[in-house]
């Protein structure tokens, strides 16, 4: 699991100077493009990355740099204002209190906590309570 950083240290990972994140964001269009022969215009969307500290998620989107439409023949047209957002990730962090309550909520409990050396990740065995 991801573990709740300083919010700088994850926009930057998120809005990398070499452009990673964005090109790994933007590939999404190009999937659809791809697999559903839609027509999106890539190059016509720019990556925007954002923690939210409320909801301690970063949120992925591709913002329309013009207004336009897009053709996906399995459901039709759909228009795009300048300016409009598609969500493309939501990409959760947590703390251990926040995973031992979401893991009660299934009759689960940390076995063993084995976060990262630098503190961004963890990896935690669960098993059955009781």
């Amino acid at each position: 699991a991801d573990l709740i950083e300083d919010p700088e240290i994850i926009n930057r990972a998120y809005n990398d100077s070499r452009g990673v994140t964005a090109a790994f964001n933007l590939n999404v269009l190009e999937r659809l493009n791809r697999e559903l022969n839609a027509d999106f215009p890539v190059s016509d969307y720019e990556h925007r990355a954002f923690y939210s500290s409320e909801n301690h998620r970063v949120e992925m989107h591709l913002i329309a740099r013009r207004a336009h439409k897009v053709m996906i023949p399995e459901i039709g047209e759909i228009s795009l204002e300048k300016g409009e957002s598609i969500r493309t990730e939501l990409s959760y962090k947590y703390d251990r209190p926040m995973l031992e309550d979401i893991l009660a909520a299934s009759g689960l409990m940390i076995e063993k906590w084995m976060p990262a050396d630098d503190g961004s990740f963890t990896l935690a065995l669960a098993r059955v309570e009781g």
